[in-house]
């Protein structure tokens, strides 16, 4: 975003944006979504893996 001014009079500035906002909310869309994703796996993964663990340290009860 840029501001274009003139010092002789303000009310001709000028305010011009060198980006397309729709192109750039789609990106931002899509690698929040993927990072989610990514997270969501880790996540889930980690879990997993975590109750694995506990399950082989818990100490086996012997019933006659």
């Amino acid at each position: 975003m840029m501001i274009l001014a003139n010092n002789q009079s303000k009310n001709s500035w000028t305010l011009e944006l060198f980006i397309n906002p729709g192109k750039i909310l789609i990106l931002t869309v899509v690698a929040i979504a993927f990072v989610l994703v990514i997270s969501g796996i880790v996540i889930i993964l980690m879990h997993i893996k975590e109750k694995k663990e506990d399950s082989r340290n818990r100490p086996q009860i012997d019933y006659f």
